[in-house]
Protein backbone atom coordinates (compact mmCIF):
# COMPACT_ATOMS: atom_id res chain seq x y z
CA UNK A 1 0.00 0.00 0.00
CA UNK A 2 1.24 3.32 -0.75
CA UNK A 3 2.29 6.03 1.73
CA UNK A 4 -0.74 8.12 0.90
CA UNK A 5 -2.95 5.41 1.16
CA UNK A 6 -2.33 4.26 4.41
CA UNK A 7 -2.37 7.62 5.66
CA UNK A 8 -6.01 8.18 4.21
CA UNK A 9 -6.76 4.93 5.65
CA UNK A 10 -5.55 6.05 9.21
CA UNK A 11 -7.26 9.46 9.28
CA UNK A 12 -10.59 7.73 8.02
CA UNK A 13 -10.42 5.43 10.90
CA UNK A 14 -9.51 7.87 13.16
CA UNK A 15 -12.42 9.73 12.46
CA UNK A 16 -15.27 6.66 12.55
CA UNK A 17 -13.66 6.45 16.00
CA UNK A 18 -13.76 10.23 17.41
CA UNK A 19 -17.62 9.81 16.24
CA UNK A 20 -18.43 6.44 18.03
CA UNK A 21 -16.78 7.97 21.31
CA UNK A 22 -19.14 11.19 21.04
CA UNK A 23 -22.24 9.50 20.65
CA UNK A 24 -21.18 7.15 23.30
CA UNK A 25 -20.44 10.03 26.14
CA UNK A 26 -23.84 11.29 24.59
CA UNK A 27 -25.87 8.48 25.42
CA UNK A 28 -24.29 7.93 28.86
CA UNK A 29 -24.96 11.72 29.56
CA UNK A 30 -28.62 11.03 28.45
CA UNK A 31 -28.90 7.85 31.21
CA UNK A 32 -26.54 9.40 33.64
CA UNK A 33 -29.94 12.54 33.41
CA UNK A 34 -32.40 9.41 34.01
CA UNK A 35 -30.78 7.42 36.61
CA UNK A 36 -30.07 10.62 38.45
CA UNK A 37 -33.81 11.52 38.67
CA UNK A 38 -34.94 12.74 42.33
CA UNK A 39 -31.65 13.75 43.32
CA UNK A 40 -30.22 17.06 44.00
CA UNK A 41 -26.68 16.53 42.47
CA UNK A 42 -27.52 14.93 39.52
CA UNK A 43 -30.24 17.81 38.64
CA UNK A 44 -27.37 20.72 39.70
CA UNK A 45 -24.83 19.09 37.07
CA UNK A 46 -26.78 18.11 34.26
CA UNK A 47 -25.72 21.63 32.32
CA UNK A 48 -26.40 21.00 28.53
CA UNK A 49 -29.89 19.70 26.80
CA UNK A 50 -29.62 16.24 27.27
CA UNK A 51 -29.96 16.63 31.04
CA UNK A 52 -33.16 18.78 30.82
CA UNK A 53 -35.05 15.57 31.05
CA UNK A 54 -33.17 14.52 34.45
CA UNK A 55 -33.53 18.51 35.59
CA UNK A 56 -37.76 17.79 34.94
CA UNK A 57 -38.25 14.50 36.37
CA UNK A 58 -35.74 15.40 39.37
CA UNK A 59 -38.18 18.30 39.84
CA UNK A 60 -41.53 16.52 39.53
CA UNK A 61 -40.29 14.40 42.11
CA UNK A 62 -39.02 16.27 44.32
CA UNK A 63 -42.00 18.45 44.57
CA UNK A 64 -43.78 14.67 44.95
CA UNK A 65 -41.73 14.07 47.97
CA UNK A 66 -42.07 17.82 49.45
CA UNK A 67 -45.95 17.89 49.15
CA UNK A 68 -46.63 14.06 50.42
CA UNK A 69 -44.14 15.21 53.36
CA UNK A 70 -46.20 18.37 53.94
CA UNK A 71 -49.61 16.35 53.98
CA UNK A 72 -47.69 13.75 56.27
CA UNK A 73 -47.07 16.96 58.91
CA UNK A 74 -50.55 18.41 58.87
CA UNK A 75 -52.41 15.46 59.63
CA UNK A 76 -49.51 14.24 62.17
CA UNK A 77 -50.82 17.54 63.58
CA UNK A 78 -53.73 17.17 63.46
CA UNK A 79 -53.82 14.04 64.89
CA UNK A 80 -51.32 14.60 67.42
CA UNK A 81 -53.00 18.32 68.53
CA UNK A 82 -56.72 16.81 69.04
CA UNK A 83 -58.24 19.77 67.97
CA UNK A 84 -61.72 17.95 67.80
CA UNK A 85 -61.12 16.72 71.44
CA UNK A 86 -62.43 18.39 74.11
CA UNK A 87 -60.55 18.35 77.22
CA UNK A 88 -62.96 17.00 80.25
CA UNK A 89 -63.02 18.40 84.11
CA UNK A 90 -61.85 15.89 86.79
CA UNK A 91 -64.28 14.53 89.25
CA UNK A 92 -63.34 16.65 91.89
CA UNK A 93 -64.09 19.83 89.26
CA UNK A 94 -66.85 18.10 88.09
CA UNK A 95 -68.53 18.03 91.45
CA UNK A 96 -67.67 21.56 92.51
CA UNK A 97 -69.53 22.99 89.41
CA UNK A 98 -72.41 20.52 89.95
CA UNK A 99 -72.53 21.91 93.93
CA UNK A 100 -72.03 25.70 93.10
CA UNK A 101 -74.82 25.72 90.53
CA UNK A 102 -77.41 23.50 92.62
CA UNK A 103 -76.54 25.87 95.25
CA UNK A 104 -77.49 29.09 93.23
CA UNK A 105 -80.94 27.25 92.03
CA UNK A 106 -81.95 26.96 95.63
CA UNK A 107 -81.22 30.61 96.01
CA UNK A 108 -82.91 31.59 93.45
CA UNK A 109 -85.86 30.07 95.03
CA UNK A 110 -85.79 31.76 98.29
CA UNK A 111 -85.21 35.19 96.69
CA UNK A 112 -88.51 34.71 95.05
CA UNK A 113 -90.38 34.24 98.03
CA UNK A 114 -88.34 37.51 99.49
CA UNK A 115 -89.44 39.79 96.66
CA UNK A 116 -92.77 38.27 97.72
CA UNK A 117 -92.54 39.33 101.12
CA UNK A 118 -90.68 42.87 100.23
CA UNK A 119 -94.33 43.94 99.10
CA UNK A 120 -97.08 42.16 100.92
CA UNK A 121 -100.83 42.83 100.55
CA UNK A 122 -102.06 44.75 103.01
CA UNK A 123 -104.41 42.66 105.11
CA UNK A 124 -103.14 39.54 104.19
CA UNK A 125 -104.38 37.48 101.49
CA UNK A 126 -102.63 36.30 98.47
CA UNK A 127 -99.44 37.91 96.55
CA UNK A 128 -101.21 37.86 93.22
CA UNK A 129 -104.43 36.07 91.49
CA UNK A 130 -103.14 32.53 92.69
CA UNK A 131 -103.31 31.66 95.95
CA UNK A 132 -99.50 30.36 96.41
CA UNK A 133 -98.39 31.35 98.84
CA UNK A 134 -100.99 32.23 101.38
CA UNK A 135 -99.65 35.08 103.20
CA UNK A 136 -101.01 37.12 106.27
CA UNK A 137 -99.06 39.81 107.48
CA UNK A 138 -100.13 42.12 110.32
CA UNK A 139 -98.25 44.67 112.42
CA UNK A 140 -94.87 43.56 110.78
CA UNK A 141 -95.27 40.23 111.32
CA UNK A 142 -95.40 38.10 107.73
CA UNK A 143 -96.50 34.39 106.94
CA UNK A 144 -96.00 32.46 103.83
CA UNK A 145 -97.57 29.24 103.52
CA UNK A 146 -97.18 27.07 100.53
CA UNK A 147 -98.67 24.14 102.26
CA UNK A 148 -98.11 21.03 101.29
CA UNK A 149 -97.05 22.05 97.78
CA UNK A 150 -98.34 24.56 95.13
CA UNK A 151 -97.18 26.91 92.34
CA UNK A 152 -96.51 30.53 92.91
CA UNK A 153 -96.84 32.93 90.20
CA UNK A 154 -93.40 33.92 90.37
CA UNK A 155 -92.37 29.94 89.69
CA UNK A 156 -95.49 28.89 87.58
CA UNK A 157 -93.67 25.48 86.92
CA UNK A 158 -92.26 24.84 90.15
CA UNK A 159 -93.52 22.94 93.21
CA UNK A 160 -93.30 24.73 96.33
CA UNK A 161 -94.12 23.61 99.91
CA UNK A 162 -93.59 24.67 103.56
CA UNK A 163 -93.44 28.08 105.23
CA UNK A 164 -91.48 31.42 105.09
CA UNK A 165 -91.75 33.57 108.43
CA UNK A 166 -90.90 36.71 109.74
CA UNK A 167 -90.48 40.88 110.18
CA UNK A 168 -91.16 43.27 107.46
CA UNK A 169 -90.74 47.04 108.21
CA UNK A 170 -92.32 48.85 105.04
CA UNK A 171 -91.07 52.11 106.60
CA UNK A 172 -87.37 51.09 107.46
CA UNK A 173 -87.64 49.02 104.01
CA UNK A 174 -85.85 45.72 105.82
CA UNK A 175 -87.13 42.60 106.01
CA UNK A 176 -85.73 39.21 108.50
CA UNK A 177 -86.79 36.04 107.02
CA UNK A 178 -86.49 32.48 108.44
CA UNK A 179 -87.32 29.43 106.01
CA UNK A 180 -88.64 25.99 107.55
CA UNK A 181 -88.34 23.28 105.73
CA UNK A 182 -88.91 25.33 102.26
CA UNK A 183 -88.82 22.69 99.97
CA UNK A 184 -88.42 23.82 95.70
CA UNK A 185 -88.49 20.24 93.63
CA UNK A 186 -87.76 18.28 96.49
CA UNK A 187 -84.40 20.25 97.79
CA UNK A 188 -84.94 21.52 101.38
CA UNK A 189 -83.96 24.83 102.51
CA UNK A 190 -83.80 26.04 106.44
CA UNK A 191 -81.99 29.33 107.24
CA UNK A 192 -82.37 33.02 107.24
CA UNK A 193 -82.31 35.64 104.77
CA UNK A 194 -82.26 39.82 106.39
CA UNK A 195 -82.03 42.14 103.65
CA UNK A 196 -82.81 45.96 103.25
CA UNK A 197 -84.82 46.77 99.95
CA UNK A 198 -86.25 49.22 97.80
CA UNK A 199 -88.80 49.39 95.19
CA UNK A 200 -88.80 51.75 92.36
CA UNK A 201 -90.83 51.88 88.73
CA UNK A 202 -91.69 47.97 89.42
CA UNK A 203 -88.07 46.73 90.37
CA UNK A 204 -87.25 45.22 93.88
CA UNK A 205 -83.84 45.46 94.79
CA UNK A 206 -82.14 43.51 97.72
CA UNK A 207 -79.12 44.37 99.82
CA UNK A 208 -78.44 40.93 101.30
CA UNK A 209 -77.05 38.49 103.80
CA UNK A 210 -77.94 35.15 103.30
CA UNK A 211 -77.23 32.00 105.83
CA UNK A 212 -79.35 29.04 104.03
CA UNK A 213 -78.89 25.14 104.65
CA UNK A 214 -79.55 23.22 101.94
CA UNK A 215 -80.34 19.53 102.62
CA UNK A 216 -78.34 17.98 105.05
CA UNK A 217 -74.38 18.54 103.85
CA UNK A 218 -74.44 21.65 101.86
CA UNK A 219 -75.01 25.56 102.96
CA UNK A 220 -74.81 28.92 100.93
CA UNK A 221 -73.59 32.06 103.34
CA UNK A 222 -72.59 35.36 101.91
CA UNK A 223 -73.69 39.27 101.14
CA UNK A 224 -75.62 39.37 97.60
CA UNK A 225 -77.06 42.70 96.00
CA UNK A 226 -80.19 41.51 93.86
CA UNK A 227 -82.61 43.32 91.49
CA UNK A 228 -86.40 41.01 91.13
CA UNK A 229 -88.70 42.83 88.14
CA UNK A 230 -92.06 42.26 89.85
CA UNK A 231 -93.99 41.95 86.39
CA UNK A 232 -91.71 39.42 84.32
CA UNK A 233 -90.75 37.60 87.97
CA UNK A 234 -86.98 37.84 86.84
CA UNK A 235 -84.04 38.02 89.20
CA UNK A 236 -80.48 38.72 88.59
CA UNK A 237 -77.57 38.95 91.25
CA UNK A 238 -75.54 41.68 90.21
CA UNK A 239 -72.37 41.24 92.74
CA UNK A 240 -72.02 38.60 95.33
CA UNK A 241 -69.40 37.13 97.91
CA UNK A 242 -70.83 34.10 99.17
CA UNK A 243 -69.29 30.42 100.73
CA UNK A 244 -70.82 27.59 99.27
CA UNK A 245 -69.91 24.10 101.20
CA UNK A 246 -70.88 20.41 99.88
CA UNK A 247 -69.53 17.30 101.94
CA UNK A 248 -66.78 18.95 103.82
CA UNK A 249 -65.60 21.24 100.91
CA UNK A 250 -66.08 24.92 100.85
CA UNK A 251 -66.06 26.99 97.68
CA UNK A 252 -65.57 30.95 98.11
CA UNK A 253 -67.51 31.93 94.50
CA UNK A 254 -67.65 35.40 93.24
CA UNK A 255 -71.10 36.34 91.75
CA UNK A 256 -71.15 38.40 88.74
CA UNK A 257 -74.71 39.28 86.75
CA UNK A 258 -76.48 35.63 87.32
CA UNK A 259 -79.97 35.78 85.73
CA UNK A 260 -82.59 33.45 86.65
CA UNK A 261 -85.66 34.07 84.55
CA UNK A 262 -88.29 31.19 86.26
CA UNK A 263 -91.28 31.88 84.11
CA UNK A 264 -89.62 32.42 80.88
CA UNK A 265 -87.75 28.95 81.03
CA UNK A 266 -89.87 26.83 83.06
CA UNK A 267 -86.43 26.51 85.52
CA UNK A 268 -84.81 28.00 88.78
CA UNK A 269 -81.31 27.26 86.81
CA UNK A 270 -79.20 30.73 85.72
CA UNK A 271 -79.41 32.08 81.73
CA UNK A 272 -76.78 34.34 81.85
CA UNK A 273 -73.89 35.47 83.96
CA UNK A 274 -70.68 34.04 85.70
CA UNK A 275 -69.90 32.33 89.17
CA UNK A 276 -66.39 31.63 89.93
CA UNK A 277 -64.29 30.14 92.59
CA UNK A 278 -61.18 28.59 94.04
CA UNK A 279 -60.91 24.21 94.09
CA UNK A 280 -58.19 23.67 96.54
CA UNK A 281 -56.62 19.77 96.91
CA UNK A 282 -53.85 18.13 97.49
CA UNK A 283 -52.46 18.85 94.01
CA UNK A 284 -52.73 22.75 94.25
CA UNK A 285 -55.30 25.32 94.05
CA UNK A 286 -57.65 25.68 90.63
CA UNK A 287 -59.44 28.97 89.45
CA UNK A 288 -63.01 27.91 87.89
CA UNK A 289 -65.44 29.92 86.26
CA UNK A 290 -68.41 28.86 85.42
CA UNK A 291 -70.79 31.10 82.34
CA UNK A 292 -74.17 30.34 81.91
CA UNK A 293 -76.29 31.13 78.83
CA UNK A 294 -79.37 30.28 77.43
CA UNK A 295 -78.53 26.53 77.17
CA UNK A 296 -78.19 26.01 80.47
CA UNK A 297 -81.76 25.75 81.26
CA UNK A 298 -81.94 23.91 77.80
CA UNK A 299 -79.69 21.08 78.08
CA UNK A 300 -78.10 21.39 81.58
CA UNK A 301 -74.88 23.11 79.90
CA UNK A 302 -72.69 25.33 81.38
CA UNK A 303 -69.15 26.84 79.87
CA UNK A 304 -66.27 26.59 82.19
CA UNK A 305 -62.92 27.81 82.18
CA UNK A 306 -59.84 26.10 83.89
CA UNK A 307 -57.09 27.90 85.66
CA UNK A 308 -57.82 31.32 82.74
CA UNK A 309 -58.02 28.81 79.95
CA UNK A 310 -60.25 28.21 77.29
CA UNK A 311 -64.76 27.45 77.93
CA UNK A 312 -65.63 24.37 77.49
CA UNK A 313 -69.40 23.07 77.66
CA UNK A 314 -69.41 21.30 80.68
CA UNK A 315 -72.83 19.33 81.62
CA UNK A 316 -74.13 19.11 84.96
CA UNK A 317 -74.72 16.08 86.41
CA UNK A 318 -76.71 16.65 90.09
CA UNK A 319 -79.60 17.80 88.66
Amino acid sequence: MKRYEWFSFAMTALALTLLLGCQSASSGSGSSGDNGSGTGDANQNSDDGTGSGGDNSGDGDANENDNSADNSNDNGNDNDGGGDDQPELTQAQQEAVDAVVSSLASLAATLGAAAEAANPPSGGGSAGEFDCPAISFSDGAITLDYGDGCSPILYPDLTVSGSVSGEVSLQEQTIALTFEDFTVENDVINGTIDASFAREAGIITLEASIDLALDSDSAIVGDITVLIDEQTGEITITTGQVAISEGGTTYETTLTDVHFDPVGTGTILPDSGSASFELSDSSGTTEIAITFTQQTPVDLTVLVSVNGGPSIPVTLTDF
